[in-house]
């Protein structure tokens, strides 16, 4: 993992890319601020959009029919919501939402979608 205190960003999982992995897909990120609760993925909907987070932390919660919910993951700088994608699927099991107000990288599904192998 770099260590380089200029690079320009504080997810790690961006910081880790080679090079050629970063400049490919840097030009697709967008900064964004995230509000407390504010949604990142709904539940077997389709992921639109994925989230590297550079400040504070969002929650994975698992929902049941009968309404109520257990948060099941937490991630900050060190992840990035839409792992599904990763993993081949379009939609999660999970909500995932902020827990703290912060900010992130955003990149659309689809541009994601068209650099895995």
């Amino acid at each position: 993992m770099s260590t380089d205190q200029s690079h320009p960003f504080q997810n790690r999982l961006l910081r880790a890319l080679s090079g050629d992995d970063l400049g490919m897909i840097s030009p697709y990120l967008h900064n964004v601020d995230l509000q407390l609760r504010q949604p990142l993925e709904n539940a077997h909907e389709e992921i639109e959009s994925v989230y590297f987070l550079e400040t504070w932390l969002g929650s994975i919660v698992a929902g049941k029919q009968s309404g109520s919910a257990i948060e099941v993951g937490v991630f900050g700088r060190d992840g990035m919501s839409g792992t599904a994608l990763i993993l081949g699927d379009t939609e999660s099991p999970f909500d995932c939402f902020m827990h703290v107000s912060g900010s992130a990288f955003r990149i659309s599904s689809d541009d994601l979608r068209t650099m895995l192998p």
